[in-house]
C-alpha cells in the first residue's frame, strides 16, 4: 500500500480505527481483506501520526465494517472462481432489534499453484485460506452502544518449484516457501453518546499470529501478540470540533524452539495522548491543529505536531495546506526480505533509532457543474522526508566459536543510514459525472529519492510518471460496464537499472438479475508480464534467487462472480 512515493510500511491500516496487524505480518497484504463485509473505506494522504500514531508517515488507510440495520436485515453470498483456477466463496448476515444486533463474515479461498510462463516455477502460489469475522453489538437505553468482535484469519501459501509443489521433489527440484499463518483477535468498542453532543469512546484490540516459515533450506516459528487500547472524547462546539484522548500499545515477538536463527526475541511498549481541535475562524478559515506525545518504553519519546488550513476561495473552490512529524520504531521483519535470509538476520545494530519523519501537503479543489456535467478537478503537492531510514545490510559478525570474522555476505543486521529518504511530487485528476456516464482521468508525478545512497539514489519500484483512466457507462438500472486503464512508468531497481513502462487494462460487466448480480471481469488484456523481459529465475535452481518484481506476472486473468443479497 504505498501513498506519496513511500514503502508499505510507511501506511498505518487499521480495521474500525484500530491496528489491523503488527510487524510480523510480513508477506500479509491489503488484498487478503475480504470486501463483503465493509462499509467504506477511509483514506487520509499525508502526515497523520498526530491521531493515528507512530507509522502512519506516508498516510493511514482505515477498513470501517459494516454495522447491522434496525428493520433491515442482510443476507448475502458471493461466488467466484478466475481462470488462474482461484476460488472463493464469502457469506455476509447482519439483522438487528432494538437493544441487541449481529453481523457475521465467513469466506474461504482455495488457489492452485500456477506456472504461467512455463519456467517450471511457480508464478501463483498455491493458496488456502479461511476468514471468519462475527460481532455483537448491544444498544443501551443511556445511549451507549458496546460492540464485540472476533476475528478468525487461517492462510497456507505456498510456491516453488512445480515439481516439489506437485509431491514429485528429487535432487534437481527442491525449492519451496511456504508460509503459514493463523491470527486471532478479540475487539471491543463502547460508545456512548451525551445530551450536550459529546461522545465518549473506548476502544480495545488484541490479535495472536502464529506464523510458520518453511522453505527447502531454512524453517522458523515464531508467535507475535500485539494490542491497542484507547480512550477518547469528542464534542462539536460552536466553531470548534475537538477530539482528545490517551492510547497504549504494544507488540511482542517469541520465537519458537528449536530454532536456527540469530534473530532475537522483541517486545515493546507505547503510551501516548494526543489532542486536536478544528477551529471554524470564519466562514472561509479553518484551522485543525494538533499534538500528540508518546512515549516507547524502548526507544524513548516523540512529540508530534500537526497543522492545517483549509481555505474556501468561493462556492466552487477550496484550498488546503497542511503539514506533521511522523515516527517509526524498528521492526524486525521487512516484507522486501526473502524468507530464506531470515536464517541469517540478526536484529538491530547496537543504538539503532527510529526513524523519523515531516511531511507536507498542498491541495486546490474545483467542483462545478458544466452542462448537467458534474465536473471535480483537483490538484495536490507532497512532500515527505525520513531521517535516518533503516535498512537491512550485511555486517561483519564475531561469533565467539570461530576466530575472526564470518563472512559478511550472510550476516545481516538492521541499521540507520546517516541520511534520509524523500518522496515529493504532484497528483492531479478530473471527474466528470453525468448519468449514465462517470469518467475519472488522473496522473501522479513522483520523485522519490534515498539520500544516502549517492551512487542508485532512486527509490526502488517507484515509478516516476504513473496515468489511470476509469470509464463507467449504465445501459440501464441492470446492466454497466467499466473500463479501466493505467500507464506505469520507468522504475528503478536497487542495482540502479531501469525498467519499461508498461499499458494495464482491465474491463467489467455487471449484470443484475432479480436478487442476483453476475460480474465478468478481464484484467491485464494486454497479457503485460514480467516475465516475457527475461527470466525470473536465478541458478541455481536448486536454491536460486529472484529479481525484483516491477510488473504483473500472473497475466491476463478472467474471472466470473455470483453475488446473492436478500
Amino acid at each position: 500500500m504505498r501513498i506519496q512515493g513511500l514503502q508499505g510500511k510507511y501506511t498505518q491500516i487499521l480495521r474500525d480505527g484500530m491496528p489491523l496487524f503488527g510487524g510480523y505480518a510480513g508477506s500479509f497484504s491489503i488484498l487478503q481483506i475480504p470486501p463483503l463485509d465493509l462499509q467504506q473505506i477511509e483514506l487520509v494522504k499525508g502526515a497523520s501520526s498526530t491521531l493515528y500514531g507512530g507509522g502512519a508517515i506516508a498516510g493511514m488507510l482505515n477498513l470501517i465494517s459494516k454495522k447491522p440495520k434496525l428493520g433491515k436485515p442482510e443476507k448475502s453470498i458471493t461466488l467466484n472462481y478466475s481462470s488462474l483456477k482461484e476460488t472463493n466463496f464469502n457469506s455476509f448476515f447482519s439483522g438487528r432489534n432494538e437493544n441487541t444486533g449481529y453481523s457475521l463474515y465467513a469466506g474461504t479461498t482455495q488457489q492452485k499453484e500456477i506456472d504461467v510462463d512455463k519456467d517450471g516455477f511457480s508464478d501463483v502460489p498455491a493458496v488456502k485460506s479461511v476468514f471468519v469475522h462475527p460481532r455483537f453489538f448491544i444498544y443501551g437505553k443511556d445511549n451507549s452502544t458496546t460492540t464485540l468482535g472476533y476475528t478468525l484469519n487461517y492462510e497456507d501459501r505456498n510456491g516453488g518449484d512445480m515439481a516439489v509443489l506437485n509431491g514429485k521433489p528429487s535432487l534437481s527440484h527442491q525449492f519451496f516457501n511456504q508460509n503459514k499463518t493463523l491470527r486471532n483477535t478479540v475487539d471491543g468498542v463502547w460508545e456512548k453518546k451525551y445530551s450536550d453532543g459529546g461522545i465518549l469512546t473506548a476502544k480495545a484490540n488484541y490479535s495472536m499470529m502464529n506464523r510458520d516459515i518453511i522453505t527447502n533450506v531454512f524453517g522458523m516459528k515464531g508467535k507475535q501478540g500485539s494490542w491497542y487500547s484507547e480512550l477518547a472524547y469528542t464534542k462539536k462546539y460552536t466553531v470548534h470540533n475537538l477530539v482528545m484522548g490517551i492510547n497504549f500499545n504494544g507488540e511482542n515477538f517469541t520465537k519458537q524452539l528449536p530454532d536456527s536463527s540469530l534473530l532475537p526475541n522483541d517486545a515493546f511498549t507505547t503510551l501516548g495522548g494526543f489532542i486536536q481541535d478544528d477551529w471554524r475562524m470564519s466562514d472561509v478559515l479553518t484551522l485543525q491543529s494538533g499534538l500528540r506525545l508518546d512515549h516507547n518504553n524502548t526507544y524513548g519519546n516523540f512529540l508530534l505536531p500537526r497543522m492545517s488550513l483549509m481555505y474556501k476561495v468561493n462556492s466552487k473552490v477550496t484550498m488546503r495546506m497542511g503539514g506533521g512529524a511522523g515516527y517509526k520504531t524498528p521492526s524486525l521483519f521487512n516484507s522486501e526480505m526473502d524468507e530464506r535470509d531470515y536464517h541469517y538476520l540478526k536484529g538491530f545494530l547496537p543504538g539503532i533509532q527510529s526513524e523519523k519523519s515531516v511531511g507536507f501537503n498542498y491541495d486546490v479543489n474545483y467542483k462545478t457543474r458544466v452542462n448537467s456535467w458534474e465536473l471535480t478537478l483537483n490538484q495536490t503537492i507532497f512532500y515527505n522526508e525520513v531521517n535516518h531510514p533503516i535498512v537491512y545490510s550485511p555486517v561483519k559478525y564475531f561469533d565467539p566459536l570461530y576466530p575472526g570474522y564470518m563472512p559478511t555476505a550472510n550476516i545481516y543486521q538492521y541499521k540507520n543510514e546517516a541520511s534520509s529518504l524523500s518522496s515529493k511530487g504532484t497528483e492531479s485528476y478530473i471527474q466528470a459525472i453525468k448519468a449514465p456516464y462517470e469518467i475519472y482521468i488522473g496522473y501522479v508525478y513522483t520523485d522519490a529519492k534515498r539520500n544516502y545512497n549517492a551512487a542508485n539514489p532512486h527509490l526502488p519500484l517507484i515509478a516516476k510518471h504513473k496515468f489511470a483512466t476509469v470509464f463507467a457507462y449504465e445501459f440501464d438500472e441492470d446492466f454497466k460496464v467499466g473500463v479501466e486503464s493505467s500507464y506505469t512508468g520507468k522504475q528503478y531497481l536497487d542495482n540502479g537499472t531501469s525498467t519499461d513502462p508498461y499499458l494495464f487494462m482491465a474491463v467489467m460487466l455487471k449484470y443484475s438479475v432479480g436478487k442476483a448480480i453476475f460480474v465478468l471481469n478481464c484484467e491485464n488484456l494486454f497479457d503485460k508480464r514480467q516475465n516475457k523481459n527475461g527470466s525470473l529465475v536465478i541458478a541455481p535452481l536448486t536454491n536460486p534467487s529472484f529479481p525484483e518484481i516491477w510488473a504483473p506476472l500472473d497475466g491476463r486473468v478472467i474471472n466470473l462472480s455470483m453475488h446473492l443479497k436478500w
